[in-house]
Order: C-alpha cells, then structure tokens, then sequence
C-alpha cells in the first residue's frame, strides 16, 4: 500500500503500512516533513494541533511556531537536510494550534530515509504543558521551603523572647501588688504572651516545621481554634471585606474530631483564601464562617454524627462546568500570580483522609458555599485531661537538686529564681560542655537536668550522648522554641534515659509539672 503526502509533486512516497499502525498508536504527535511542508501526520498530531491532515500537509513547518522562533527553526531544519545530519536532538518550544492556544512541547528531531532514497526530517513532538506546571510548582515549593525554614528560626528567636517575658510576669509576686490596675497588667500580659505563642505555633504548624501527630481535639477546642485562623486571616483582607462568624457552643469536651488540629486549620485556611479572592472586586464583599453540629443526615450513613464547616462568600461564583474540576489538581481560573490550582485539592484530601465529605454551591455572580463533614467522635469522661493549675506558692520541690543549662542569661536566671521559689536547689551553666563537666563532679546529686537543644560549644543530643555515659538512667527536660531538624527527634527518642521535651515558651507551671511527671 502507497500513502501519499497531498502536498508532494514529485512521486516521494511512504510506503509502509506497519510504520503507519505504529505511529497511529503512540499518544504522542509523530509528523515527518520535507521541502518546507509536512506530508505525514499521525492521528495524535492532528488532536494536540487542532488542523486536520488536509490542512497540515499545506502548511509549512514553521507555521506552527511561534513568530519570534521560526527563522530559527526555518534555519536550523534546512540545515540538517542539507547537511545530512544523523543525529537526534532534542528541545523544547512552544506551538501554535488552530485555537491560537500556545502550547508548550518537546521536540525530538532526527532523519529518516524515504523509498525514494533522500532525506526527510522526522519530528515527534511530546506536549509537556502538565509538566510545566509541575515544575513551575516544585520551583515555588522550594522558595516555600526556604521561607519555612527561615521562618523557622525568626519563630525559635521570637520564642525566646516571649518566654523571658513570661518567666517575668510569672515572678512577679501578686501579694506585692496592692492595685487591682496593676492586677490587671499583668494578666494582660501573660495572655497576650500566650496569644503570641499560639500564633507562632500556628504558623509553624502551617508550614508544617513540626511533625504532628493525630489527638483528640473537642469540638469548643476546635471552634476556638477556627476563630484564632480566622482572626489571623482578618489581617490580609481589605478593610471593605466583612467577616461574619457564627460557632455553635458546646457544654461538654467529650466530643470532638481525631484529627490534626494543623491539617483542619489549613482546610479553613485554604477556604477562606479562596473566599477572598472570589470578593476581591466586591466594594461590599463579605465571608461568613460557620460550625455546625448535625446526626443522622440523610444523605450520609445513618448513625454518624457531624461537624460541619461552612465558609461562604458573595463573590464571582463558579461557573457550572467548572464545578466538577474545582477539585481537580492545578486547575484554576485564577492569574498565575493569583493562585496554583491546589488550594481545593489539599482541602479534598484533607477531608477524605478523615472519611469526611466536602460539598460545593455556587452561582454565578452571587457567591460560593463550601461546606466540610468531618465525623464527630466521643471520648470518655475518664480519659478526658484536665490540667490541675495550681498557684507557684503551692509547688514544693524541697530536696530536689536541678542541673539547668541554658545559653541566654536572661532566660537561666528567671528560670533558676522560679524554681528556687518552689523549693528546689538549682546548678546552672551556661553551654553544653560547662554542664557535662558539673555533671561528673556531681552527678550523684543531681535529680534532674534540663538543658536547651541548641546551645554553643556543645549541642543538646551531644550533651545527652554524654549524660548516658556519666550516668545511664538520668531523667532529662529538653526545652526548646523550635527543633528543625527531625533527625535529632528521632535520635533522642532512641536514648534509653527517660526525656521528655518543653518547647518554649513555657510557664512555670508547665515546668513543674514535667518534673514531677519525670521523677515521680
């Protein structure tokens, strides 16, 4: 069997059936041309280009291309004709289809022989649009990953300073004060010191600079929680966007989700970001945000009971054919600045991975409804944690010797007056090698020892390599703002002694209570 290419005119054949099987099976577009023109294209040309075979064979090559490349790509393919070129190479460009859709592909060029026994240029052209995108977004996730690990340790720092602020306002005595003004000073202070470190904790959750792990979370936790993100959120509107917020109380904590508590904050996230940029424009946009509680819905399995999340927007809307793609990795009607396409898909994850469902409403021109099922689970009143907070004059730790090291004096000194208060005696140094070295003249002594995970000269884990040397079952309180790197977690779990980990900021409380955990 003869196919002829229509645009030939002088007899140049190509005859093989088998070649035309094989290339009509490939997904990628397979095009061979000579003189300037095409005279094959298989069936996967004709779908990535828009042009049907009749029209490609009266096109030059160089057509498709975009304008600035074809006196390039004019040169370079005359060339290799001329010349005989028998290697294959390979490049990418962007084309043109019949839609005017520029469209990024891959070319792989060679030579092939015809029956006629002269030279034709063969092109398999591989689009690479999905692959663009994957890339342009590994590229943004490592800028995300450098701006997460320097944020990282602006949090560790900013970490120090909230503590050395709240060991303070933990010393202060309350008999001493005499004015309920003064009283008040310092609550504000301790609660806008535990606010902050919320926030930090959030965004390190965020970005997920911590390992997490599933807990129980009770559902007024949660709305607490929701609201913080939401709160945090308020700053990155404009002032013309209002926020509603409605949270459905609860009188008990035995119910709750089992989940964690960064991932529900990055669905929430990830929600109301989307809320925001459909209101954008509006002069009088507003979200609403909403929590819910439902059993027995019809429309999910009997005997379950709920959470819902609501966030809805009166924005642009969504356009009906794009509702079922909203899910759908990279797709966005978004400017690229705008967004990536994944925002919806990590909330679709999120949500599936704790067996729950996500409903979206939209009308064009009107506003969008998105609204998150995540199954409600109970936990028993016996195994429910409640914190005994207890006054620092109640807290004895007479005949327990301390060994603390810790890098800024600031810190070591509020933290040895605390403890000294309640009772116990304290030794203190200032780097990891002054406490080893205080350890072996004492360790018979020493109860406990707490030191910080970065310290100079001599790192925590080192430190804790060296502990275990002196002195096997030696009970250790690793403080620390921020532990980066996972493998020193992993490292200090494998230690035989018994540690536990305080991050920081801590309150003096949080502190005692570690250390009668640990020597009781």
């Amino acid at each position: 069997m003869v196919i002829r290419g229509s645009s030939l005119q002088d007899g140049e054949l190509i005859k093989s059936l088998r070649f035309i099987d094989v290339a009509n099976i490939f997904p990628v577009a397979i095009l061979i041309h000579r003189g300037g023109k095409w005279i094959y294209a298989n069936d996967a040309a004709v779908k990535e280009t828009g042009y049907s075979k009749e029209e490609l064979y009266n096109m030059f090559f160089w057509e498709m291309v975009e304008p600035k490349d074809q006196p390039l790509i004019r040169m370079f393919a005359s060339r290799r004709i001329e010349e005989s070129f028998r290697d294959v190479i390979k490049y990418e460009i962007n084309v043109i289809t019949k839609d005017n859709i520029k469209k990024p592909v891959e070319l792989i060029i060679g030579m092939i022989t015809l029956e006629d026994g002269r030279p034709a240029g063969m092109v398999i052209a591989n689009d690479i649009t999905y692959r663009r995108k994957i890339e342009a977004q590994l590229r943004r996730s490592q800028k995300l990953g450098a701006l997460g690990t320097l944020a990282s340790g602006i949090a560790h720092e900013f970490n120090n300073y909230l503590h050395k602020i709240s060991l303070c306002a933990e010393l202060i005595d309350e008999k001493t004060i005499t004015s309920d003004e003064s009283r008040s000073y310092i609550s504000q202070i301790k609660e806008t010191v535990n606010r902050a470190y919320q926030m930090i904790a959030r965004v390190l959750s965020l970005g997920r600079s911590k390992p997490e792990e599933l807990s129980f979370i009770s559902l007024n936790r949660l709305n607490t929680e929701i609201k913080n993100i939401v709160s945090f959120f308020r700053a990155t509107l404009p002032k013309y966007i209002v926020v509603e917020e409605s949270y459905e109380p609860f009188e008990s904590d035995s119910l709750g989700l089992y989940a964690k508590i960064g991932q529900v904050e990055q669905l929430v996230l990830n929600l109301l970001t989307n809320a925001r940029d459909a209101v954008s424009d509006n002069k009088e946009g507003f979200i609403r945000v909403k929590t819910e509680y439902a059993s027995n819905l019809e429309t999910f399995p009997l005997g379950s009971d709920w959470l819902i999340i609501k966030v809805e927007d009166n924005g642009c809307g969504i356009e009906p054919e794009n509702l079922e793609r909203i899910f759908d990795p990279f797709f966005t009607t978004k400017s690229q600045l705008a967004g990536n396409g994944l925002g919806l898909t990590v909330v679709k994850n999120i949500v599936r991975s704790y067996k729950g469902y996500v409903s979206c409403e939209s009308e064009l021109g009107k506003g969008t409804l998105f609204k998150v099922y995540l199954p409600v689970v109970s936990r028993d009143e016996e195994n429910h944690f409640q914190k005994d907070y207890y006054r620092l004059e109640s807290l004895v730790g007479y005949g327990i010797t301390v060994l603390m090291a810790e890098d800024d004096p600031t810190v070591r000194t509020l933290a040895k007056k605390a403890l000294e208060r309640c009772g116990f005696k304290v030794l203190t140094c200032c780097d990891g090698i002054e406490l080893i070295e205080k350890f072996k003249e004492c360790f018979d002594e020493v109860d406990l020892v707490i030191l910080d995970i970065n310290m100079p000269r001599l790192s925590g884990d080192k430190c804790l390599e060296e502990l275990v040397k002196i002195r096997k079952d030696t009970p250790v309180i690793i403080t620390t703002g921020y532990i980066g790197n996972r493998d020193i977690i992993s490292k200090i779990k494998n230690f035989e002694s018994k540690i536990e980990i305080l991050n920081k900021p801590f309150r003096v409380t949080d502190l005692i209570d570690k250390i009668k955990q640990m020597i009781s």
